[in-house]
C-alpha cells in the first residue's frame, strides 16, 4: 500500500515494523491457535507456563590441531559438540498457577527423556533439561514466577553389537555359555597353592656326575 508523501521503500519499512509489533502483541495475548514456543514431547507442552519470555541457543565447534616444526600448527579435524538451549518461562495469576509451573519443571528436570524446543521458525530436537534457575526477591517476583530451564542436545548413536547368535541369546536371556580353555594356558599367580595345576615337563634322563661334582645319591641312605 502506498502512502501519499512517502517513498515506496519507507512505506514498506513502516508497514513491516507495524506487522512485527502486531505479531508480538498477539503472541503476548495468546491469540494464536496453538503454542509456538516452549518445551514439547510428542507434540504436547511439558511446562505449564503462561509465557515464554526468552529463548537462547548456543552451538560450538571444536577444531583439533597438532604442533609441527618451528612452532607451527596443523588443523586436522572439526567436531560439532552438543548444543545448548535455554528457555525462560513465567507464570503469574494465582498461587495454584505459579505452583503448577514449578511442579511441571520439577517433573522433567531429573528425567532422562528427550524433548523438543519449539520456536516458530525451527524446532530443536532431542534435548534434555540439565539445570533450572529461579530467583525471587522482595522487590521482584512476589506475584510472578520466572524459571530458566537449561537444556543440552542428546545424541543417541550407540547400538549394541553381538558376535554371534549364541552371545546375543546369553545377553538377552541371561543363560550361561561354555568357557573355552586355551591349551597351554596356566595360572600364573594363584592365590592358593592348590589352584596351580601340575605341569609335566616330560621324562628327565639322569647322567653320572663328573669328577669333582657331588653326587646326591651317595648321601642318601
Amino acid at each position: 500500500m502506498a502512502i501519499p508523501g512517502l517513498p515506496a521503500l519507507a512505506a514498506g519499512i513502516i508497514f513491516n515494523a507495524v506487522e512485527i509489533v502486531a505479531s508480538d502483541v498477539m503472541s503476548l495475548l495468546g491469540l494464536f491457535s496453538g503454542p509456538q514456543w516452549g518445551l514439547f514431547q510428542d507434540g504436547l507442552p511439558v511446562v505449564a507456563a503462561d509465557n515464554v519470555l526468552s529463548f537462547d541457543f548456543r552451538q560450538d565447534f571444536r577444531i583439533s590441531d597438532y604442533p609441527v616444526e618451528e612452532g607451527a600448527f596443523e588443523t586436522y579435524n572439526k567436531v560439532q559438540v552438543p548444543y545448548d538451549v535455554r528457555l525462560q518461562f513465567s507464570s503469574g495469576g494465582s498461587v495454584a498457577q505459579r505452583q503448577e509451573l514449578i511442579d511441571s519443571v520439577d517433573a522433567i528436570i531429573g528425567s532422562t527423556d528427550t524433548f523438543d524446543a519449539v520456536t516458530p521458525e525451527k524446532t530443536y530436537l532431542s534435548i534434555n533439561p540439565v539445570h533450572q534457575s529461579i530467583r525471587r526477591t522482595s522487590r521482584s517476583g512476589l506475584g510472578l514466577v520466572v524459571i530458566d530451564v537449561y537444556c543440552r542436545e542428546i545424541r543417541v548413536t550407540a547400538t549394541p553389537e553381538f558376535s554371534n547368535s549364541t552371545d546375543q541369546q546369553s545377553q538377552t536371556s541371561g543363560s550361561t555359555t561354555d568357557i573355552k580353555v586355551i591349551p597351554g594356558s596356566q595360572i600364573r599367580q594363584p592365590k592358593a597353592a592348590s589352584a596351580a595345576p601340575q605341569v609335566s615337563l616330560g621324562t628327565v634322563q639322569t647322567s653320572p656326575s663328573a669328577p669333582g661334582q657331588f653326587d646326591i645319591s651317595q648321601a642318601l641312605p
